[in-house]
């Protein structure tokens, strides 16, 4: 069990999407939108009827799929450049509305959703972080208030939980990630990266033997830009180690096998 979070700058996004088309949340159906859209980065949507309909707000490359009767928050986009968590109906492209966990950095509390979404489960958040688009997929059985806590301890400026339970689910272009309960979803969240551009949050402090999570990810993938073959799965390893000491000593860097500032800035050059 493992959760996903990332950040990703804006200036690193092509193209943002939802892809409304029945697919269910198993790895090859994943794979199969994957395939459809060529994204980088698939995860369920917001919550929807047992009819595979919309219920909260939501417009898709300017056509509105629901329009409730209120105004709410929610992840809005034209272009990756001006996307934001704002209050819709509003004159961008694409909206997506579901539970508001975090606004302008304030916690919301109390959370309101339905009696259905008040458990333990798992979960996936769409928002923003000091001005970059940020997710979290957890494998892990959270309740809403967990979730929320999580993205504010991580410094979230804007939070919108997504539906749950066995819907919520996650798939990179690596193939890491983890499937749902095998249900149709009927609307997709999708990032294109520009080519050559990481899905993992950069570390901030050293990445070493024993390692693990997301920074771990950012090593693994960057060394395999460099023409490791390593399983990106942010378990740092002795395979990883091996890996990152050549890359050192092919950079001419001192090849202690941990991935500090210099090693960083040297991994981004390809």
């Amino acid at each position: 069990m493992a959760h996903y979070m990332g950040t990703v700058s804006l200036s690193d996004i092509e193209r943002i999407q939802i892809y409304n088309k029945k697919r269910r949340n198993t790895n090859a159906g994943m794979k199969q939108v994957m395939k459809e859209t060529g994204g980088d980065i698939v995860m369920s949507g917001a919550i929807f009827l047992r009819t595979l309909k919309p219920c909260c707000h939501l417009k898709s490359n300017g056509r509105v799929l629901c329009a409730p009767d209120y105004v709410a928050w929610a992840i809005a986009w034209t272009n990756p450049s001006d996307f934001e968590v704002c209050a819709v109906p509003t004159n961008k492209d694409n909206w997506m509305e579901c539970v508001h966990a975090i606004i302008n950095g304030k916690k919301i509390s109390p959370m309101k959703y339905g009696k259905d979404m008040a458990y333990a489960t798992n979960r996936v958040v769409i928002g923003t972080k000091n001005g970059a688009l940020t997710y979290l997929a957890t494998e892990n059985n959270y309740t809403p208030e967990q979730v929320r806590d999580i993205c504010y301890d991580d410094g979230w400026d804007d939070a919108i939980m997504m539906d749950g339970g066995g819907t919520a689910c996650i798939l990179f272009a690596d193939g890491t990630g983890f499937a749902g309960d095998g249900r149709y979803v009927p609307f997709w969240f999708v990032i294109h990266l520009k080519k050559g551009a990481c899905p993992y949050d950069e570390p901030d402090m050293n990445v070493k033997l024993g390692s693990k999570g997301e920074w771990s990810k950012w090593v693994q993938w960057h060394l395999n830009q460099h023409g490791a073959k390593l399983i990106v799965d942010g378990d740092f390893g002795k395979k990883s180690v091996t890996a990152l000491k050549n890359f050192q000593r092919s950079n001419s860097l001192k090849a202690d096998g941990i991935c500090g500032p210099a090693t960083r800035v040297a991994l981004k050059k390809f």
